[in-house]
């Protein structure tokens, strides 16, 4: 195959999101960045190196996946009351946020995985725009590891504090996706070096050994819930045999991108 037709090739592969080029080659550039390696950089918005010192070479990007359980919750409670005084409707929030704080506690959430993540004191106004009274919230964001009992603690939580609990979200995650991400990534190299062998082949060349191997990181999707209110009336029991709030983590995907570059000849 001449050179022109290899390179009419390689402009046809190029909308797939590889790119065949001179890694490193001086005077042949794309958007003054040689080529394969510019072209790659605007289609990934990140820069692409390769260490194939001026020869022939083929790039790819691939991105893996892994699929794991998440292993951790994460919500947010607050406490809303209100008083005819801000004294008052404060004296109120303190009591029941402590109680939801004492519910967390048992359900066996750790110090260090409960904050105060909101806390304020506003006037209500009535239409003459005299204060009828004051609204205080204050909101507690708690990191849960054991998902089995997540349900019932928020239900102890709504039984003691009752109809002036808040839930305004909740995200699951993974407390460690190593092995995971390490999947995926072993997944993003092989689909790469299948992009790049086809490539080459249509271009008509052999791939090589592999330059470079970048990598351009990996993260798991957090699932954020909605936010909602509870009306359990205080102090009231729950039935005996109540459900608990049915709380499934589902499965989220670790996601890795890399780009390989591979030799030519």
């Amino acid at each position: 195959m001449t050179r022109r037709r290899m390179w009419a090739s390689v402009v046809a592969l190029g909308a797939a999101g590889v790119t065949l080029g001179a890694c490193g080659a001086a005077g042949s550039t794309t958007s003054g960045a040689p080529q394969g390696v510019g072209t790659l950089a605007a289609a990934t918005g990140t820069p692409a190196t390769s260490s194939c010192n001026g020869l022939p070479s083929v790039s790819a990007t691939a991105t893996g996946t892994a699929s794991v359980t998440p292993d951790t919750l994460t919500m947010t409670l607050g406490v809303n009351t209100h008083g005819v005084t801000a004294k008052g409707a404060l004296e109120s929030n303190n009591v029941l946020t402590d109680r939801l704080l004492s519910v967390l506690r048992r359900a066996g959430v750790a110090g260090s995985d409960l904050q105060t993540t909101g806390l304020s004191i506003f006037p209500n106004y009535v239409k003459n725009g005299k204060v009828s009274g004051y609204n205080v919230s204050n909101t507690v964001t708690a990191t849960v590891t054991k998902l089995s009992s997540a349900g019932a603690t928020i239900d102890s939580a709504a039984n003691q504090v009752g109809n002036d609990i808040q839930f305004d979200n909740l995200s699951f995650s993974i407390s460690n996706d190593s092995t995971p991400a390490l999947a995926a990534r072993t997944q993003a190299v092989k689909m790469a070096e299948s992009r790049a062998q086809a490539m080459a082949s249509a271009a008509g060349v052999t791939l090589g050994p592999i330059c470079s191997i970048s990598d351009q990181g990996s993260y798991d999707p957090i699932f954020a819930g909605n936010s909602g209110t509870f009306s359990a009336a205080p102090g009231a029991g729950l039935p005996t045999k109540a459900v608990p709030v049915p709380v499934e983590p589902g499965s989220q995907q670790v996601v890795a991108t890399v780009t390989v570059s591979y030799e030519v000849s």
